[in-house]
């Protein structure tokens, strides 16, 4: 699946069809993380699973999404700290031109 945060495809590809837009949020417990750079990134896969759950939202003919959004907050509890991810976007199929 390509994502794409624009709202325009790369040169060479063309939209075929696109959907409803589709959204996912995501909490993921940072009190173990050193910082956000490492809960989002390397090993740990947690925006890589926000993706895949994005995905999962599309029909399944979709190719891509595009204009993907993304929104997060962070919450301090008694029972840890934790990033709150909101991604959303517009599923397409789109073919090589």
């Amino acid at each position: 699946m390509l994502f794409l945060t624009t709202q325009s495809l790369p040169e060479g590809l063309i939209m075929e069809q696109a959907f409803s837009m589709v959204m996912t949020s995501k909490t993921i417990e940072i009190s173990n993380h050193n910082s956000l750079r490492v809960a989002m990134a390397g090993n740990h896969g947690d925006f890589d699973e926000v993706l895949a759950l994005l995905a999962d939202q599309a029909p399944d003919e979709a190719n891509a999404i595009i204009g993907i959004q993304t929104s997060t907050s962070i919450a301090h509890l008694p029972t840890g700290n934790f990033l709150y991810v909101t991604i959303a976007g517009t599923p397409i199929v789109y073919e090589e031109s």
